[in-house]
């Protein structure tokens, strides 16, 4: 095995791709006079390896490209993030996109690198067409749902948008309706119980930013709003005095909501430790540097329950626990539907299920004709 210590760096990192099994193999089954025949026999071992690997894979696996620094990226994210795009689904788009890039760069490598705007020029109409066929190709296999398949479609056609808008390059793109579909909707709902603990978890902490994220946890529970409104708040949206609080995002607009008093002093306790701060922005929440504090829902994500084996709180848990338990409560339906901001009644008729839903699994159990069947038993 002395031809193996004489292999320089860059063989070495081919050494690391596979088994020590399969060297011994290969050193046993053929007399080499030199390093070359078998770096040559290790080479063809991690070929078949992985074309193995990647025939049996499915796409979303074996098509991420590793490089995460991609300039067209960049400019998509700016792009859509000026639109007011949240962090969350901006990364979600971005790692389909990437998949598609990946794929086109398989398929043609003489276009490859597709790295900056100029390198787009070279994507064609045809181009999207086949990756629509072989993601089609994916679901009728079974290796995807039609639901992703409508994601990482619908990404692509806002790419191409933003691409038609900064550069040369024009390709329109719909998805087609055969391969559109909505994901199963998750709308959590979370105990009083469960509630209780997470707000006691932030009150113990010891965070220079404990007011701060108190606040921001009970206004979406107070209102029901979305993350992204949070951190569009300014000061001037906080009416202390009348305990008001204006809300606003692309998708509801503007709102003005009632809030609790115990609200308001968090809030302005919140304030005055914001006053400590080399801040020149005149949003509500900031971070420790004094910048727009962007993803309120890392709070829940650092503060949650489910790393001691509780359940898993997030924002998004709140603003359907809210909803549900408003209508449970009696409360006027278009009222609900405006302190939501919703502009569909049908987005806020789901509550009306859910809250039945929920209403039927506490009663069965008590139903007298499943009592008596039991006891029959």
């Amino acid at each position: 095995m002395q031809i193996i210590k004489n292999i320089q760096t860059e063989d070495d990192l081919l050494l690391k791709k596979i088994q020590v099994k399969t060297l011994i193999e290969i050193f046993n089954k053929n007399e080499f006079k030199d390093t070359s025949g078998f770096l040559e026999q290790i080479f063809n071992s991690i070929i078949k390896k992985k074309e193995s690997k990647i025939k049996g894979t499915p796409f979303v696996r074996t098509l991420r490209p590793r490089n995460n620094n991609i300039p067209i990226l960049e400019n998509y994210i700016t792009y859509y993030s000026n639109q007011g795009y949240a962090k969350s689904t901006l990364d979600n788009q971005t790692a389909a996109i990437k998949m598609f890039l990946s794929f086109l760069c398989r398929l043609h490598p003489e276009i490859s690198p597709l790295m900056s705007t100029t390198d787009m020029n070279r994507l064609t109409k045809t181009m999207v067409i086949a990756y629509e066929t072989y993601l089609e190709e994916q679901l009728y296999s079974g290796h995807i749902k039609k639901c992703t398949v409508n994601i990482y479609l619908d990404a692509i056609k806002k790419f191409l948008k933003m691409l038609s808008n900064i550069s040369s390059l024009n390709i329109s793109y719909t998805v087609p309706d055969r391969l559109k579909a909505q994901g199963k909707r998750n709308n959590d709902y979370i105990e009083v119980e469960e509630i209780k603990s997470f707000v006691d978890t932030l009150v113990l902490s010891k965070n220079t930013m404990k007011f701060r994220n108190l606040s921001i946890v009970l206004l979406v529970m107070e209102t029901g709003c979305r993350p992204i409104e949070v951190k569009h708040i300014k000061i001037s949206d906080f009416k202390s005095t009348e305990r008001q609080i204006q809300l606003y995002s692309k998708k509801s607009g503007h709102r003005t909501l009632k809030i609790s008093k115990d609200l308001c002093d968090l809030i302005m306790r919140h304030l005055e430790i914001r006053l400590t701060y080399n801040t020149d922005n005149d949003f509500l929440f900031v971070n420790i540097f004094g910048e727009q504090f962007k993803d309120p829902s890392s709070i829940f994500n650092v503060y949650s329950t489910h790393k001691i084996g509780g359940k898993h709180i997030t924002a998004n848990g709140l603003r359907h626990t809210y909803a549900t338990n408003a209508l449970d409560n009696g409360n006027d339906f278009d009222e609900v539907s405006a302190s939501m901001g919703h502009k569909h009644r049908c987005s806020t008729e789901w509550y009306i299920h859910r809250s039945v839903k929920k209403l039927l699994n506490k009663s069965l159990p008590h139903n007298p004709i499943i009592r008596f069947s039991k006891e029959g038993k």
